[in-house]
């Protein structure tokens, strides 16, 4: 059961770089070309709970 705990943990992090690695290409390829990118787009996402 750890062991399956710990490989869903290591899929889950791959998961995560991919993620940001990519959105960080993507926001910098956007700004490159003028488009609009809102803070919301590229600031880090908050670890506390708030609704807007």
């Amino acid at each position: 059961m750890e062991d399956s705990l710990g490989t869903l943990g290591l899929a889950l992090n791959a998961i995560v770089l991919f993620n940001t690695f990519y959105m960080d290409q993507i926001i910098k390829r956007m700004r490159e070309r003028g488009l609009p990118v809102f803070p919301q787009h590229s600031s880090p996402p908050s670890l506390t709970c708030t609704s807007t």
